[in-house]
C-alpha cells in the first residue's frame, strides 16, 4: 500500500486532517495514528476510494499522479449542506414508506371486497 498517495490525497483535497478523519468516522487523533503506524484495513481505505473516486487499486501502483476530479474540497459549510439533504432525504425516504404501506392496505381491501363480490 502506498501512503503516501493517500496522505497526497488528503492534502490536496481536504481542508484538514479532521475532514479526513470524518469521512471515516475516526477521530483526528485516530486518523494519524492510524496513517502514522500505517494499519489502515481495506474497509477504510474502501471509504476513502470511494470519496476520492478512485479504485482501490490506485492505493497500490506505481507512479504518483493524482486523479483529476472536479469535486471541490470538503468545508464546514459544505457538510452542513450535505448533512441538510440527507435530512431531506431520510424524510422523503420515510413518506414513501408510509404511501406504500397505505397502498399496500388499499390493494388489501380492494381484494377483500372483490372476493367478497365475486361470492354473492
Amino acid at each position: 500500500m502506498n501512503y503516501n498517495k493517500l496522505w497526497s490525497l488528503v492534502n490536496n483535497r481536504l481542508p484538514t486532517k479532521s475532514a479526513a478523519a470524518k469521512i471515516i468516522k475516526m477521530t483526528h487523533q485516530g486518523f494519524v495514528s492510524m496513517m502514522e503506524n500505517r494499519t489502515i484495513t481495506v474497509s477504510t481505505l474502501e471509504l476513502f476510494a470511494d470519496y476520492f473516486h478512485v479504485p482501490v487499486s490506485y492505493f497500490f501502483e506505481d507512479g504518483e499522479e493524482l486523479p483529476l476530479t472536479d469535486e471541490p474540497k470538503v468545508t464546514e459549510d459544505a457538510c452542513l449542506a450535505c448533512n441538510e439533504k440527507q435530512k431531506q432525504i431520510n424524510l422523503l425516504v420515510r413518506e414513501n414508506q408510509a404511501k406504500d404501506y397505505t397502498l399496500s392496505l388499499q390493494d388489501k381491501l380492494i381484494r377483500e371486497y372483490e372476493g367478497r363480490l365475486s361470492k354473492k
